[in-house]
């Protein structure tokens, strides 16, 4: 993964040296970043996610797929404040069964200087059905609820290289547990062309768990890497792509679905097509 990850960053810095002159970069809403809109602007992004999961233990003997739409956006007071949101409708099959899924994830944005941002946020998820051999569940208590802080750097060394490290804090409740994540993770991004940007990033996701359920470990780790691609159509509209591999499927991101312990420690690869502009 070290080789792969040198790989990356040498082609990224190779691309940006021999680009030309600086231009505009495309700035849809991102989930995370240091990025703000226009004072008292609205950016909007919207995704569909398809992912694949090879298995999910032993709640099923082949793939499974999940599902999901994204709605995310970034508001601007002023240059130094803002707030932002992300909100998914999701599900997720495998075998006989299958479930439906939204999560809301609401924050502030504070680029305290021109290098450094500050962000915090409310986050929660919930399964609102479930389906088994065709019969609908309302299941109830299947849902976390948490807060995250987060710390970005983002800075250019050369004229269309963009490099954010960044670290965060999560304390999710979820069923009768408290889960602590402490992620640290690296978004470097290159622009190839005039409104057309190319992209990688990898995070780190040590889950702790206060009082695991039985057979489930204390500590569970997840490596998330992820590459985009956004290009400026015209003005303040355009498209993206992204791809992004788990090593342990949503750990960290979006505890509910540690429905069963058979759902710990499964990969999963996700892909997502989206359009943005702004308001």
């Amino acid at each position: 993964m070290r080789t792969s990850i040198n790989i990356i960053a040498v082609v990224l810095v190779s691309l940006a040296v021999a680009s030309g002159a600086r231009a505009d970069w495309p700035n849809p809403a991102v989930r995370s970043g240091g990025y703000l809109p226009p004072a008292r602007q609205v950016a909007v992004s919207l995704n569909g996610s398809g992912a694949y999961v090879p298995q999910i233990g032993n709640l099923a003997n082949d793939t499974s797929a999940v599902l999901e739409g994204g709605l995310t956006w970034n508001f601007a007071f002023d240059e130094r404040a803002g707030l932002f949101g992300h909100h998914t409708i999701g599900g997720m099959w495998w075998s006989d069964d299958s479930l439906l899924s939204f999560g809301h994830e609401v924050g502030m944005r504070f680029p305290l200087v021109d290098v450094f941002t500050l962000e915090a946020a409310y986050l929660t998820h919930r399964v609102d059905s479930a389906w088994t051999d065709g019969v609908k569940l309302r299941p109830g208590g299947v849902m976390d609820s948490g807060g995250e802080l987060g710390f970005w750097l983002h800075f250019s060394p050369m004229r269309r290289l963009r490099v954010e490290p960044h670290v965060f804090g999560r304390v999710f409740s979820v069923y009768k547990d408290v889960q602590g994540v402490t992620g640290v993770g690296l978004r470097t991004s290159v622009m190839l062309f005039d409104g057309h940007v190319l992209g990688a990033e990898i995070q780190l996701l040590p889950t702790i768990r206060h009082d695991p359920r039985p057979g489930v470990e204390k500590v569970t780790w997840n490596v998330v890497g992820s590459i985009f691609w956004r290009s400026r159509i015209t003005g303040d509209f355009g498209f993206q792509l992204g791809g992004m591999i788990s090593t342990n499927l949503l750990v960290g991101q979006v505890p509910m679905l540690e429905l069963k312990r058979s759902m710990i420690n499964e990969p999963m690869a996700m892909g997502t097509v989206g359009i943005y502009f702004g308001i």
